[in-house]
This record gives structure tokens, sequence and C-alpha cells, in this order.
């Protein structure tokens, strides 16, 4: 897979991960949603974006309103608002969370 920087999906991921733990203003951490940013590979279920777009910190457009004065149909949500988030949701051992977003993917994380 070819980039325009030249860097890995993972290189990518963990720069865009590294920038939105150290941008986190709310002072909310959690190590397990930190690992599975790392993890899940975004690209993946983003086949049309750029991979650099892939893991920039904003939303991605999935599908385009017809309407050219209009706001996108669908989008995938900005990384460090999913972040924030499952951080918020607190999710304890044994929890299943189960987060449906705008088709373009099910997310599934289960604590450990």
């Amino acid at each position: 897979m070819n980039t325009t920087t030249g860097a890995s999906p993972e290189d990518l991921r963990n720069r865009l991960v590294d920038a939105i733990v150290k941008e986190n203003i709310s002072g909310l951490r959690d190590a397990r949603v930190e690992t599975a940013m790392r993890t899940v590979p975004r690209h993946a279920f983003l086949p049309d974006a750029p991979i650099e777009e892939a893991y920039a910190n904003k939303s991605v457009t999935i599908k385009e309103n017809p309407d050219e004065d209009a706001l996108p149909l669908s989008c995938a949500s900005q990384p460090d608002v999913v972040h924030f988030m499952l951080v918020q949701l607190a999710v304890r051992e044994g929890d299943n969370v189960f987060e449906v977003g705008a088709g373009t993917a099910a997310t599934s994380l289960m604590a450990p």
C-alpha cells in the first residue's frame, strides 16, 4: 500500500493516536482504548479514502450528498471524538460494547 508520505499504515495510526493522547484536554485516559486505537486498521473501513486521510484526525466522508450544496450523507467519525466517547464510557471487565455507526463498520470493544 503506497502513501504520499511513504509512511506505513501502522506508523500513521500510531502518529494519530500519539497526537490524540498528547492533545487530550479532558485528561481522561484508558489504556485499553489507546491499545484498541493502535490495533484496529482504520483504513480497512475506509477503502476509498487515501491512507493519509484515513489516519488524519478528522471525519472522513463515506457518501457524498447528490445536492452539492448540502452536507455529506455519511461520514466516519473523527478519531479523537471516538477516543473521548470510549474513554467516557468507562468499560469494565465483563462489559460488552457494540457501537453501530454510519454503516461503514460495526465496532465491538470487549473489556478484557
